[in-house]
């Protein structure tokens, strides 16, 4: 049975919820989000810098994101209040799995900087106990570029290759270039 999680916090500790809120208007349909300024600003480098007071949005509270998905930008809000990430659950098999959506990896990538412990995350677990079903291969543009690259980088530096599939390694490790390529009727290969 998994430990409890101390539900206590210091009455000195300053709350992210207490205080202003800020306007977020997101996407080509304006959904508008309101959400309170000390979080979004503690937790998003964008949101410090276009809250200051320098900048018109600061100055307004009113932050407009139109190029933005209001899905996307609804699952980094419910990150911000909850600490936890969207992710899409099933009953398959008689066990129960866990992913996380395409949504709440790019809103990760999106908001936090290369190596951020949230980024190590997304990986680790399509890494780690990942399925093929997590990776939509009929729609790549769907997956954020920089999470396939770091994925790809981290399958890489785990792979090893266990002798009962040596044999599918076998035309790369003894130099056969004909395996990669196809030969038109009555050609023959002159490598």
């Amino acid at each position: 049975m998994a430990g409890l999680v101390d539900p206590r916090c210091a009455l000195s500790a300053e709350s992210p919820i207490i205080g202003d809120t800020v306007e977020v208007v997101v996407g080509t349909d304006k959904r508008t989000f309101y959400i309170h300024e000390r979080l979004i600003r503690s937790q998003s480098a964008f949101f410090e810098s276009a809250l200051g007071k320098e900048w018109k949005e600061g100055q307004a509270r009113k932050i407009e994101l139109p190029d933005d998905d209001a899905h996307i930008f609804e699952a980094y809000a419910r990150w911000l209040y909850s600490g936890k990430l969207a992710v899409n659950d099933g009953d398959e098999g008689g066990f129960e799995w866990w992913s996380p959506t395409n949504e709440a990896v790019e809103i990760i990538y999106k908001t936090t900087p290369r190596g951020s412990p949230a980024r190590h995350l997304m990986v680790d677990m399509h890494t780690l106990k990942g399925d093929e079903r997590w990776i939509d291969i009929g729609h790549p543009e769907k997956h954020n570029h920089d999470f396939t690259v770091d994925l790809a980088h981290a399958l890489l530096k785990k792979r090893t290759v266990h002798s009962y599939f040596a044999s599918e390694h076998e035309a790369l490790d003894k130099g056969n270039p004909c395996s990669y390529h196809k030969h038109g009727k009555g050609e023959e290969c002159d490598a």
